[in-house]
């Protein structure tokens, strides 16, 4: 299902939001996804646009932003998750990416995302502390398995060289 999948004719609030607001949204959401679902660098030139239309597009939707992202649900995750990422990869941009989480975060079903996934909250939290003080802190994450310090396990036996065969008693006579 595509974010806003008719704006215009979702009825009274959307249509007085401006037409330009929801292009934007919807081409900043639609970014979103692909970068995010290729594994798409979170600071690059694709990213950069995403961020610049999401950010005008909330600018311009202002009083109706509850109302226009209210269409974006299965993609709350995913546009937040980007939003952690472009803030931590783009110095620059980090409070702004604040500021706009923050905005989204506002709305109540787009709280209960971030608070739904750890990961997802963790990635925020890091964004600021106003998004701390929205959300409470950093969930512990399960870390990754440190590598051992333990000495290399023995080569495999398919590995190894054979062994030399032992003589068998009585077959060479003498």
């Amino acid at each position: 299902r595509a974010p806003f999948s008719n704006p215009l004719l979702s009825g009274l609030p959307l249509a007085m939001a401006s037409p330009e607001a929801l292009r934007l949204l919807q081409e900043a959401v639609l970014a979103i996804l692909s970068i995010t679902s290729s594994g798409g660098d979170p600071s690059g030139k694709a990213a950069r646009n995403a961020w610049g239309d999401l950010k005008t597009g909330v600018n311009q939707a202002g009083a109706h932003l509850g109302e226009v992202m209210a269409e974006v649900t299965d993609e709350r995750s995913s546009v937040l998750g980007f939003i952690g990422d472009f803030g931590a990869g783009v110095k620059m941009y980090r409070a702004q990416a604040e500021a706009m989480a923050l905005s989204l975060l506002k709305l109540p079903d787009w709280e209960a995302a971030a608070n739904r996934d750890p990961a997802l909250k963790a990635k925020l939290v890091q964004l600021g502390k106003k998004i701390e003080d929205k959300l409470g802190p950093a969930p512990e994450l399960p870390k990754a398995p440190e590598p051992s310090a333990s000495p290399a396990p023995a080569a495999s036996a398919a590995a190894a060289p054979p062994a030399p065969a032992a003589p068998i008693a009585g077959s060479l006579g003498g």
